[in-house]
């Protein structure tokens, strides 16, 4: 397949709708891509083995209360890693001083670009207050590690349930 041209049909502050025309032989294939930054999902585990989950309400399909590990988007000039540091001091108020990449995933590349970039953080220590955009409420859920993996079916966040099974791979290899 071979992109023949791209239309803006769309542009708002996170993302860009465009409606794309590829190529495949002699046949034209229309998609509707969103285009996104990609973002990051972050595990934080404190040193008593707990793991530092945010509350929020979420609007994309009506307002429900979300479960999630804290993510966020790479601002233009961070580093995925940056980003990670920078989000769970924003969302949480924590700091850890040992930061691992799980991997990265695309969210839904059926249809956008976005991708999420995973990292655990260990031996982490609440040591500031959150510093949380205008437009988010934003409330800190600790649950031990040994009881999280019975609490996936309150999760509703893709990006969360995918770091979590990374780092249930990475447990067990």
């Amino acid at each position: 397949m071979k992109l023949k041209n791209s239309q803006t049909v769309y542009q708002g502050k996170f993302l860009t709708v465009t409606k794309d025309c590829f190529l495949q032989g002699d046949k034209e294939i229309f998609y509707e891509l969103v285009k996104k930054k990609s973002a990051i999902t972050v595990l934080p585990i404190t040193k008593d083995q707990k793991v530092v989950f945010v509350k929020q309400e979420r609007a994309a399909d009506g307002i429900f209360e979300s479960l999630e590990l804290p993510s966020g988007h790479i601002d233009d000039g961070e580093t995925p890693k940056q980003a990670a540091i920078r989000e769970l001091k924003e969302e949480t108020g924590c700091v850890s001083h040992s930061l691992q990449f799980l991997g990265n995933a695309y969210t839904s590349n059926g249809f956008s670009n976005e991708q999420a970039f995973l990292f655990v953080a260990t031996d982490v220590e609440e040591t500031f207050e959150q510093e949380l955009d205008e437009d988010e409420e934003i409330e800190i859920v600790k649950i031990p590690l040994e009881e999280v993996y019975e609490s996936l079916s309150k999760i509703n966040h893709l990006a969360t349930l995918t770091t979590l099974l990374y780092y249930h791979y990475a447990q067990n290899k």
